[in-house]
């Protein structure tokens, strides 16, 4: 007799799309390359042809490898996990208007009890990302930058971190067009407007700390705990400067104002 724990894996899949503006040129060096990569979703390091690495995590033992490498208009890679490859796979398709159809088609295997919590979560993470490389596209096309990346585990859930993490700086409740800035004796500074929001995320079109689009969430789909991540991309001649300046102060205030009460759960995550 078979036991839950021998029970085989079984193939999951989901597909996020999005249009989004630009030439296939534009947004293939926006998904397929590192730099372009990181200012919408995290830091990688792409490797631009067939058994290619992807590394999303310097720490990781294994890097993900490319599969598809078809530029400008496909690109996938795959990272070997216990249950089976967990694949992503990206098509850039021409539409009418200077804009091209973006879709990701995310893959993987799941055990019992595998991903019960991340599933449901997970293509709410990725349009997220896609909105940000919409907003990086529409406000500042072809523009390479530089990137502030902080995210620090918050006890309760997203809801409750996310009105926690908007009153620890010190902003009110986010309208689309509302001009905003943080406030606090130690708060890192964010001057700006609103372009979109709802009861987890906020994303501001920045004046300051320099030009750019601050991207702040509360993610995860445990009542528990989830994180406070920020992800701010600043453009113009003193974007990289700047970004190396702010990343330790944000990542320093997200430590100093969510202290960590317990062991952080290990989760899996969709890249």
């Amino acid at each position: 007799m078979s036991t839950d724990s021998e029970k085989p894996a079984r193939h999951r899949s989901f597909e996020v799309e999005a249009e989004v503006p630009g030439t296939p040129e534009e947004i293939w060096q926006a998904i397929a390359t590192g730099p372009g990569v990181t200012l919408w979703f995290t830091r990688m390091e792409i490797e631009g042809h067939v058994g290619g690495k992807v590394v999303a995590d310097p720490n990781q033992a294994v890097p993900s490898t490319v599969t598809v490498w078809e530029p400008p208009h496909r690109f996938a890679y795959e990272y070997p996990e216990a249950a089976g490859p967990h694949a992503w796979e990206f098509t850039i398709d021409t539409q009418a208007g200077g804009s091209c159809t973006v879709r990701l088609v995310d893959s993987f295997y799941v055990s019992d009890g595998d991903w019960s919590n991340e599933i449901p979560t997970a293509p709410d993470g990725w349009k997220w990302a896609f909105d940000l490389l919409i907003l990086n596209q529409t406000h500042f096309p072809g523009q390479l930058g530089a990137s502030v990346q902080a995210m620090w585990p918050v006890a309760g859930s997203f809801a409750d971190s996310w009105i926690a993490m908007r009153k620890a700086l010190g902003l009110p409740t986010l309208t689309v067009g509302k001009e905003v800035a943080t406030s606090g004796s130690d708060v890192p500074t964010l001057v700006g407007r609103v372009v979109t929001a709802d009861e987890r995320i906020g994303i501001v079109k920045v004046e300051q700390p320099a030009t750019g689009l601050a991207w702040l969430a509360a993610g995860g789909s445990s009542e528990d705990q989830s994180h406070a991540m920020i992800h701010i991309n600043l453009f113009g001649p003193d974007a990289e400067a700047v970004a190396a300046r702010e990343q330790p102060i944000w990542q320093a205030w997200l430590e100093r104002t969510f202290p960590m009460l317990a062991p952080v759960k290990a989760e899996a995550t969709p890249a």
